[in-house]
């Protein structure tokens, strides 16, 4: 038996100018878990787990205050933090139906109850509010359950390799919705609610599995496809700022599909060693109520994604290490013509998803010295350098103009700013007691 409590918490903040505001947003999530599992063995052909896991979340998916040039302030002091408990009861087995075949089966049984306060409104179709219901502190608002099962097989070709396939559904409580209308790193969660149901997925996955030379290689090679439901995104027009409606409202619902294939090698022994793995991916969405219904690329719809990770030991006390990652831009919307209606600087923006940002690479290295032992303490001293050749990955883009807004000779440029565009060194020192 196994129990453990888990606290986890994630914060953050953005601060910006828009439309002559100072803007701060800011957004988290608080998570407090309690697991129990447990690991029974009747025999050597049966491996069976199971246990129960609880959750209590507690999210603020976006609160805010803006101070406008004159001094004139707007605070999002209404928007309320969101609760909610979460708990699962699982059990699996990994059975052995030959020497060669391996079959695992598992379920997952999950429980979701939001909690107020909450406010939900009734609107009539001009989206005016025509009747709300005010949910008090700890009151139950809304419930969902799922059942989550998962089946996978592995055969074994050789002793050196093997074939597996496997098949899962799994459901989502907890959802990340990015804004396609700015790159602006405005990514929000927020819960699963009376407004917004839980997000499914179903994969398929099959893989070959091969090990080379005594296991000192090994490699795979892995296809997979995915189902997605009840995906989020912001409705159309929605631009980020404060705000005192609830961000539940401001959601469309659609469906997602990821597909692609994996491949991986490393090598596990000897005085160099390392791994590389490249995936090449697909992940579109498809809302009814966006992009006139065609399907378009997920913000985080990744093509390339390549990773290659070294460490040479030079002797017994210097180590040195490196690695290398490479990905595709991501993918988000930008204005593609600007036009004056009645004295109004306007923006039309392309498709969406259609512009993709610079791809992301990086090098970074290390080399560590092992001390001296003294007694029972061993230490060791790691000196790295993170973005090696200082390049400019975007962390966002913003439109800048040149010149009269209102003239014919204003110059548009769409601007990128980096986050540590510079080699960053750094030392550190490590220590550890028996």
């Amino acid at each position: 038996m196994n129990v453990s409590g888990i606290m986890s918490k994630y914060d953050f903040e953005f601060t910006w100018d828009f439309a002559g505001f100072n803007t701060v947003l800011q957004t988290g999530v608080r998570d407090y878990s309690a697991h129990v599992d447990f690991d029974y063995k009747p025999n050597a052909l049966h491996h069976i787990q199971y246990g129960v896991q609880h959750t209590y979340h507690k999210l603020r998916p976006r609160t805010g205050e803006a101070e406008g040039l004159e001094g004139a302030t707007f605070s999002t002091n209404r928007i309320l933090t969101k609760y909610a408990h979460e708990t699962a009861l699982y059990v699996s087995d990994d059975v052995y139906l030959t020497d060669k075949l391996l079959l695992s089966l598992g379920i997952r049984h999950s429980y979701f109850k939001q909690l107020g306060p909450f406010d939900l409104y009734r609107f009539n179709e001009n989206q005016i509010v025509t009747d709300s219901t005010s949910y008090g502190s700890g009151e139950k608002v809304s419930s969902y359950n799922a059942w989550e099962p998962r089946a996978s097989v592995r055969y074994e070709l050789s002793k050196s390799s093997s074939v597996k396939a496997a098949v899962s559904r799994s459901a989502q409580y907890l959802h990340l919705v990015s804004n396609a209308y700015t790159t602006l790193p405005l990514d929000v969660w927020v819960p699963s609610s009376a407004i917004v149901e839980p997000q499914f997925a179903t994969q398929y996955a099959l893989g070959y599995f091969k090990s080379f030379k005594d296991n000192q290689y090994e490699g795979s090679v892995e296809v997979y496809y995915k189902d997605l439901e009840n995906q989020l995104e912001y409705r159309e027009g929605f631009a980020p700022g404060p705000s005192n409606r609830d961000l539940e409202y401001e959601f469309v619902s659609g469906s997602g599909r990821s597909y692609g294939v994996e491949l991986f090698m490393r090598k596990n022994y000897g005085n160099l060693q390392g791994w590389v793995g490249y995936t090449l991916s697909r992940t579109t969405r498809n809302f009814p109520q966006l992009n006139e219904g065609e399907t378009f690329p997920a913000r985080y719809d990744r093509r390339h994604d390549l990773s290659l990770v070294g460490s040479y030991k030079y002797n017994d006390r210097w180590t040195f290490g490196g690695s290398f990652v490479y990905g595709t831009g991501e993918a988000t919307t930008m204005p593609e013509r600007r036009y004056i209606l009645e004295g109004t600087v306007n923006y039309q923006y392309g498709a969406r998803n259609s512009f993709r940002m610079e791809p992301t690479h990086r090098l970074d290295l290390s080399a560590t010295l092992e001390g001296k032992k003294w007694k029972n303490i061993e230490n060791s001293w790691t000196f790295s350098v993170y973005n090696v050749y200082g390049r400019r990955n975007p962390y966002l883009y913003y439109i800048d103009n040149e010149g009269d807004a209102f003239s014919s000779d204003v110059k548009l440029q769409a601007k990128k700013v980096s986050i540590v565009p510079f080699p960053l060194p750094s030392v550190t020192f490590n220590f550890s007691w028996k």
